[in-house]
């Protein structure tokens, strides 16, 4: 006996209706007819009486429907057991991340995970890659996502996501409407930037120290808050070079002006975890639902693999 005919059977007793049944499971009348059929044949005897305006159990058909109810109901109760039993993993989770990835990568599978295992205590340190390191190293947190960084041979760098850069300045500033500009442009103009120890400082020190200036190279002006930079870039002063992702709604809004000049200028972000780090059941439980998050994705899907080959599966 299958379960989705006896199911069948149960939705058109209780309905007293073929067609009914048959919209609430979603299936076509003529399937409906053909699992009543095959149950009365297994069981060799009429369970229902169908006529024009309705249909009717026999005596056999209302057996058969005390124990559908039954059965049903019992694995209402083992489904519900299983449900229960995740929404009560409980525990101490801390993570940190940078910027980027605590504000526009992290959010909505933190919220996912928070649904579901609503008696975790979950917290967030945000820091620059070389504190999420440290943080890391020293035990203060489970798992760090930020750039990789060097200096830490105890700590691994799963790659998870790779940012694209674009410079910005506000919409009053000279280059505003251009798609690009010639680096002596920038001279004697502030450029507006991360504090040192982050990865978009690196990649904006480099792209400076890739050209021959005529004239001195602009001054950095350094700020630890990426709100405050985007402020007053849009106030028309200086320019910046920031993820892309964090500039899109000061771009839609109007505020500034995105100039996309070198596809190298990137940023790459990690999961940050400690070499043989014990597998507590919560942290198992973790990774297992960021791999799974990340498996649905196209862009990600890469790094799930990763995850579950490098983690997940070695830990089991």
């Amino acid at each position: 006996m299958k379960l989705d005919h006896l199911k069948t059977f149960q939705r058109v007793a209780h309905s007293g209706s073929f067609t009914r049944a048959a919209q609430e499971l979603f299936i076509t009348q003529p399937t409906v007819t053909q699992h009543i059929q095959s149950l009365e044949h297994e069981f060799g005897t009429q369970l229902l009486v169908r006529t024009k305006q309705s249909s009717y159990l026999t005596p056999e058909g209302k057996h058969l429907l005390r124990t559908a109810d039954a059965v049903f109901r019992m694995l209402d109760e083992v489904s519900d057991a299983f449900r229960n039993r995740e929404t009560r993993v409980g525990g101490e989770l801390k993570l940190a991340a940078s910027t980027v990835m605590g504000n526009y990568f992290l959010p909505e599978i933190l919220a996912a995970f928070i649904e579901k295992y609503p008696a975790v205590q979950l917290s967030m340190t945000y820091g620059n890659s070389w504190n999420i390191a440290s943080w890391v190293q020293e035990g203060l947190v489970d798992f760090g996502f930020a750039p990789p960084v060097s200096g830490f041979p105890h700590l691994n760098f799963l790659p998870l996501h790779t940012e694209r850069c674009a410079f910005a300045v506000g919409m009053k500033h000279p280059l505003a409407g251009r798609e690009a500009f010639e680096p002596e442009e920038l001279s004697g103009a502030p450029f507006i930037v991360r504090e040192k120890g982050t990865s978009i400082f690196s990649v904006t020190e480099r792209w400076i120290h890739r050209h021959v200036w005529k004239e001195d190279p602009p001054a950095f002006m350094t700020f630890t808050d990426m709100q405050t930079i985007k402020k007053i870039v849009a106030c028309n002063v200086g320019i910046t070079l920031l993820p892309e992702c964090t500039l899109q709604f000061e771009s839609q809004l109007g505020l500034l002006h995105l100039i996309r000049l070198d596809e190298s200028l990137c940023v790459s972000y990690a999961l940050v975890y400690r070499q043989n780090l014990a597998c507590s059941d919560l942290r198992s439980i973790f990774m297992a639902f960021l791999c799974q998050r990340l498996a649905a994705s196209a862009q990600t899907a890469e790094a799930a693999r990763l995850i579950g080959a490098e983690f997940v599966q070695s830990k089991k």
